[in-house]
């Protein structure tokens, strides 16, 4: 069995790989920041969706109350009157 004896790379390739090392872990844990970003705004997105659905069930309705006392018609968001269709 024949022994092997290291060599050592020069400063420089060190330096090189090291910093090569220090990038490839810097951008991982930006990936990883990233990742946490996204599912907090993916959370809000889903919120905001609730929200949404919420806000029409309640226009339905109130299309609906509306539509009970004055008829079928338009409402003029501008100046409130009602226009029977």
């Amino acid at each position: 069995m024949s022994e092997q004896t290291a060599t050592k790379v020069t400063e420089s390739e060190l330096n090189e790989v090291r910093r090569l090392s220090e990038d490839f872990n810097r951008l991982t844990m930006e990936i990883g920041e990233l990742n946490i970003a996204l599912i907090d705004l993916e959370a809000e997105i889903e919120k905001k969706k609730n929200q949404v659905n919420e806000l029409r069930t309640k226009e339905t309705k109130m299309g609906k109350d509306l539509e009970e006392k004055y008829g079928k018609g338009r409402l003029n968001l501008a100046d409130g009157s009602y226009l029977p269709l």
